[in-house]
């Protein structure tokens, strides 16, 4: 019987630490994609500025 409740155990912990893995894989996903879409954000903005000065300087 107390072999069985530490197995249990150990498989408890080993999906523990298999969700906390896949919850920070995720974490990591969604902040390379945030940055992803900030760089473009700023890309774009320049682009917008760039632009602007070109048709000011006209």
């Amino acid at each position: 019987m107390q072999r069985i409740l530490k197995e249990n155990e150990l498989i408890e912990r080993e999906q523990q630490q298999e969700e906390e893995e896949e919850q920070k894989q995720q974490q990591e996903q969604q902040q390379q994609l945030h940055q992803k879409n900030l760089d473009f954000d700023h890309r774009g903005f320049e682009g917008l500025r760039i632009r602007e000065t070109v048709e000011e300087e006209s």
